[in-house]
């Protein structure tokens, strides 16, 4: 699979679903578009984000601690004194980053 350069390149842009809501305290969110929100302050730890993607977001100051991002697209996001300590990130899959035998 190639490096995703733009989000309609992620093989799961078909099934994103634009969301609404801020997140809570140890939400749950699967294949969800966080577009053009505002996170300011927000205190949603220990949340799950798997297969989705923030664009726009500002997270500023917002307390994220303790949460998982798994395969997350995030762009043009600004995070000015956000707190993401005890995080976990992590990208999916990039086959094109793989070593190949020569």
């Amino acid at each position: 699979m190639p490096e995703s350069r733009s989000i309609e390149d992620l093989p799961y842009f078909p099934h994103l679903q634009a969301e609404e809501h801020l997140p809570e305290q140890g939400d749950e969110f699967d294949t969800a578009l966080f577009q053009d929100l505002s996170f300011e302050r927000v205190h949603a730890g220990g949340g799950r984000y798997l297969e989705s993607a923030f664009t726009g977001v500002e997270f500023d100051h917002a307390h994220l601690r303790r949460s998982r991002f798994n395969d997350v697209w995030i762009d043009n996001c600004r995070m000015n004194g956000a707190d993401f300590a005890e995080t976990s990130m992590q990208a999916g899959r990039n086959q094109s980053a793989e070593r190949r035998p020569s």
